[in-house]
Order: C-alpha cells, then sequence, then structure tokens
C-alpha cells in the first residue's frame, strides 16, 4: 500500500512538473525612463559687447523609499578611499540584489558592444521572488542598479539602456520552484543608441575618445586643482552647447562632435576626471537660469583635499551674445564653489528615476575652494 502511495506521489509529480515546464512564466522588466536621459538643459546667458513575447508581461511597482531621515546631510567626505577608476560612488549605496545587477553588467561590457547579448545572473534572488507576491518584486532593484550604473560610468555612450531587459523565468514542481534570471535584449532588437549599429562602428568611436582623451591627460599634470582646472577649461574652450546632436548628452558627443548638452559637459568632465585619479560624482537636480526659469540639470561635485566643492562647466561655457570674449571670472564663476553660491540657483534631486531610491550625496563645503 505504501510503495502504491509513493509510486502515485512520484508519477503525480512527474506530471505537474512537465505540465508547470511546459507553460513557464517569463516576464521581463526593463529600468524607468531615467531622469538624466531626458533633460531640457538650463544654460546662463551672458550679455556682452565683448512589443512583448506570448508569455512576458512587463509593469511598474512603486519603490518605496527607505526609512532614513536628512539622507542628504550625510557626510561622505571619507566614502571611496580605495580609489580607482570608476569609483561606484552610487554602487556602495545599493542593496546586495542591485549590486549583482550591477556588476553582471559591468562584467560584460564587451558583451555589449556587440548589440545584442544575454547575460546570466549569478545571484540567488529566489527568497525575494517567492517571499512577495507580485512578479515585479525585482524591479526596484533593477531600477536602481541602472541608476548608478549611469551615474557612475558615464562613457557607455553607445547602449540605450531602456533596451537592456531583465528576465526572469520560473520553473515549478510538486517539490520546488527554481527562477533563471539573466539581462537581455527582447525579439533580437539591438541595445545601441541613436546613431550606432554595429560592434566595429562603436570601437571606432571608442578609439576616437581614447585618443583624444589622452592628449588632455598628457597635459593635466602636477596637482589635483590643477587637472580639475585644465579639464574644466579645456572643455570651455573646445565644446559648443548645443543640443540638436543625435550624442548631444554623451561623452562621444562631448570629445568629437564637440557639441552637446549639460549632461555631455558634466559625464565628460568625470570621465576624464576619473582617469586622472581625482575623485568626483555627477549629480543632478534642477537649476533657475538668469531668465528665472527652473528646468533639469546636471552637474559634479569633486572632492579635493578632503573637502567637496561643485563645479558646473555648462553654466562657465555660457552663450555669449553680441560677440567678445568671455572673461576669467565668467568661466570660473561655478569652478569649485560651496553650498552657499552653488544652491542659490541649484537644487540637487538625489532621487534619480521617480520611484527609484534616494541617493545620499556628497555634503558641499560652505565656502569655495581657496
Amino acid at each position: 500500500m505504501i510503495l502504491i502511495v509513493i509510486v502515485i506521489v512520484i508519477f503525480g509529480g512527474l506530471y505537474y512538473y512537465k505540465a508547470t515546464s511546459n507553460n513557464k512564466i517569463s516576464y521581463a522588466l526593463r529600468p524607468e525612463a531615467n531622469k538624466v536621459e531626458d533633460i531640457n538643459d538650463v544654460q546662463q546667458v551672458v550679455h556682452t559687447n565683448t512589443t512583448k513575447n506570448e508569455n512576458q508581461t512587463s509593469t511598474v511597482i512603486p519603490w518605496t523609499e527607505p526609512n532614513n531621515t536628512s539622507i542628504q546631510n550625510i557626510d561622505t567626505s571619507n566614502q571611496n578611499k580605495n580609489y580607482k577608476h570608476n569609483n561606484r560612488y552610487y554602487y556602495d549605496q545599493l542593496e546586495a540584489p542591485s549590486k549583482a545587477l550591477y556588476d553582471a553588467v559591468e562584467n560584460n561590457l564587451e558583451e555589449l558592444k556587440k548589440g545584442t547579448c544575454r547575460i546570466n545572473l549569478n545571484y540567488d534572488f529566489s527568497d525575494i521572488l517567492k517571499n512577495n507576491d507580485s512578479e515585479n518584486a525585482l524591479k526596484p532593484y533593477y531600477d536602481d542598479a541602472m541608476d548608478a550604473l549611469s551615474l557612475d560610468i558615464p562613457n557607455l555612450f553607445y547602449v540605450d539602456f531602456l533596451k537592456l531587459y531583465l528576465f526572469v523565468e520560473t520553473r515549478t514542481t510538486i517539490f520546488s520552484t527554481k527562477y533563471t534570471t539573466y539581462l537581455s535584449t527582447k525579439n533580437g532588437i539591438n541595445i545601441y543608441k541613436e546613431g550606432f549599429y554595429n560592434e566595429e562602428q562603436v570601437n571606432e568611436a571608442i578609439n576616437q575618445i581614447n585618443d583624444i582623451k589622452a592628449n588632455i591627460i598628457n597635459r593635466a599634470y602636477e596637482n589635483d586643482y590643477y587637472k580639475v582646472r585644465y579639464v574644466h577649461d579645456w572643455l570651455i574652450e573646445n565644446m559648443e552647447y548645443d543640443n540638436d546632436e543625435i550624442s548631444k548628452s554623451s561623452v562621444y558627443g562631448a570629445l568629437v562632435d564637440k557639441k552637446g548638452v549639460c549632461e555631455a559637459y558634466a559625464r565628460t568632465y568625470k570621465y576624464i576626471l576619473d582617469e586622472l585619479g581625482v575623485n568626483n560624482v555627477l549629480a543632478t537636480g534642477t537649476a533657475t537660469n538668469s531668465n528665472g526659469d527652473n528646468e533639469s540639470h546636471m552637474w559634479n561635485y569633486v572632492l579635493l583635499n578632503g573637502k567637496w566643492y561643485a563645479v558646473d562647466v555648462t553654466w562657465d561655457d555660457p552663450i555669449v551674445i553680441g560677440g567678445g570674449i568671455l572673461s576669467s571670472a565668467s568661466k570660473h564663476r561655478y569652478f569649485l564653489v560651496g553650498s552657499n553660491k552653488f544652491f542659490e540657483n541649484h537644487f540637487e534631486n538625489n532621487t534619480i528615476t521617480s520611484q527609484g531610491r534616494q541617493f545620499a550625496l556628497p555634503k558641499l563645503q560652505t565656502g569655495d575652494y581657496k
């Protein structure tokens, strides 16, 4: 009798496994559109006489903000002591599942160049998935990972992360539920941003960037102050503010096309300072320009002598109406300034996407660098 029961359970389990595995749930999540991708830029003006698969769904669920008060006042001057290229400032604030997603992308940047990829995730998300009713339990972690990655690694100019999906496959038997997670594009669509079409073109663009970057780095020597000033001045002297180019927000647009908007200025400044070993981070928020308009904006925070200061390269390269030469004072109005001056017209927003986590931002010195 006992033997008969065991046989029934085994065959019943096998039948249940076959039925469920043949109808496995597969759904895909993509990160929410990032604010820094949709910036309506502001810039000071100087007037002078001088498709889904059958078993795939994608929905958005809200992110619950962490119980952390006064997060903007956290003193981060001692973070990232072990500095190296890509200082992972935002990565360090992620939870473990988000770090696993971030790491997976960073460790497969060569695969991303190919346009299509499958990046397997070697992290056990089962506790999150099985203890939540919603299929979208991983979405907040994925959004946070992509937010941090976008700000920590500024030179992924060829990747459109809205085309990279997180796939979760669920296989259920009578004995267990197993999850397979991976990152990939959908329906064979490539991951490139507009203007890029194949790996050869991406590598050619990277080589162009590296050549220009090397020339800048070779001239930015001596101490950290000289480095941050030289790169700041190089961008102002060589770039032109322009929001009509395809690559207007990227390092490629700034260094190769010599054109871009605030995001291109800020990302390129970080990219080169990273290579020079100067600790700095990208910051997003809003700013009120000389016309009184308040719009989305991006800038940098730089760590010098253990203290944080703000740099807004875009606003130090203003549009000059009526011709003339930009004075040195005008070129350095927002170079290494403290909170007293900077926050008169710049306002931080440490939530990158509308329902994302709040990232701690560096606490600026009140006074300017001297």
